[in-house]
């Protein structure tokens, strides 16, 4: 998580800054003020990575999730920047810091919070999942779609049925964290024409709601 790292990272780049100037090693003070701009324009690169890194899943988590994590990838960043290039006037510096190291540490909360609830939501959004291991038995010829979302994982299904036979599984649309490679129960589900089979390894929630979306189209759900 972006929030993590920062942390982190911040802590590196501020309390080695408070030792230098407190220290009388001038080989430990020498060695801080060296690589106090490059770590912090490193960490400035290091966040911007990671928001273009999450990009893709933004839709998979709650707006409160997104926009408090977003927020405090931003305010760091800007707050890294003061420190840095704050120059002269480090009176005026300093309270602007403090108000924004406030509001980052309100973000912070905020974003931990929301994406702790976020987050067991989806865990029990999973485990609700009910499978029943549904065929093509009855089903008439045609064309149906079938959909399955628990917040941070959606799948949605378009299964062609011929003569009672599960003919192709196209996968229209899967968001997920890290769970791609459960598309490949796709064709394990078409070879055994039934979605009673083993959850890929290590995409296990992922699996199980391919199969739930495979399952509401052949039953109309």
């Amino acid at each position: 998580m972006i929030t993590g790292y920062v942390c982190a990272a911040a802590a590196v780049l501020f309390l080695g800054n408070r030792i230098a100037r407190k220290s009388t090693n001038q080989k430990i003070t020498h060695f801080f003020q060296k690589i106090d701009k490059p770590l912090g324009i490193l960490m400035i690169v290091f966040i911007a990575f990671e928001v273009y890194q999450t990009i893709p899943v933004w839709d998979t988590r709650a707006t409160m999730v997104v926009a408090t994590e977003m927020g405090s990838a931003a305010l760091f960043a800007v707050l890294t920047v003061m420190y840095l290039f704050r120059g002269s006037s480090k009176n005026l510096w300093s309270s602007c810091y403090k108000i924004g190291a406030v509001l980052l540490g309100i973000l912070l909360l905020t974003h931990t919070v929301t994406y702790f609830i976020d987050l067991a939501e989806y865990k029990e959004g999973v485990k609700t999942i009910e499978l029943t291991g549904v065929t093509a038995a009855g089903v008439l010829d045609g064309s149906y779609i079938g959909q399955y979302d628990v917040g941070y994982i959606y799948a949605k299904v378009e299964v062609i049925v011929e003569n009672e036979q599960i003919k192709e599984i196209k996968l229209l649309e899967h968001n997920n964290e890290r769970g791609g490679k459960a598309e490949l129960i796709l064709s394990e589900i078409l070879e055994k024409q039934t979605t009673d089979v083993d959850a890929v390894s290590g995409a296990t929630n992922s699996s199980m709601v391919i199969k739930k979306a495979v399952e509401n189209a052949l039953s109309g759900k």
